[in-house]
């Protein structure tokens, strides 16, 4: 503030200096604003973060485990097609043979979905892939070369949901 008044300076010098520091102050006080601002946004996604994260963990509890998937695919099985399947030591892993009732179960299972549905289209491949294949070793754990992955909506899955509702209607 000194130097605004300096003697020395013209008038037109002091009000240009007196414009700089007044133009300094109010980029001080915008800068100011700005992270006031940012700290609140930053502090509201931090929160929304928290919040999205409690969701994803109470909707991961709902879901069932590769295991429990597992499970409930071999129990169905085994009861509904129990030459079908062969157990292998690994957790959430079997193999698939091409037993007895498996293309008619199958082809019930395709014939359950309108034509229209996407999933005939996989059903079919999962029921050409198992006429080529005397052995299928398939996994619930997940992806691995050589094993088909099996998913809430792959088509053993679907299959094994069909066969026990056709069994246990509701």
């Amino acid at each position: 503030m000194r130097d605004l008044f300096r003697r020395g300076l013209t008038p037109r010098q002091q009000e240009e200096r007196l414009e700089r520091a007044a133009q300094a102050i109010e980029n001080n006080e915008q800068h100011r604003e700005l992270i006031s601002k940012a700290s609140v946004i930053s502090e509201q996604g931090r929160q929304l973060i928290e919040s999205d994260q409690q969701e994803i963990k109470e909707a991961e509890s709902r879901f069932l485990s590769p295991v429990e998937l597992a499970e409930f695919v071999h129990s169905v099985l085994t009861h509904h097609m129990p030459n079908n399947l062969i157990s292998t030591s690994v957790d959430g892993q079997f193999d698939l043979i091409g037993g007895p009732g498996r293309r008619d179960a199958l082809q019930g299972l395709l014939t359950s979905y309108p034509a229209t549905n996407h999933m005939r289209i996989e059903i079919a491949r999962f029921r050409s892939r198992m006429d080529q294949q005397r052995r299928m070793k398939v996994s619930f754990a997940g992806e691995s070369e050589g094993v088909e992955f099996v998913h809430t909506r792959h088509p053993l899955m679907l299959l094994a949901r069909h066969l026990e509702k056709v069994t246990c209607p509701l």
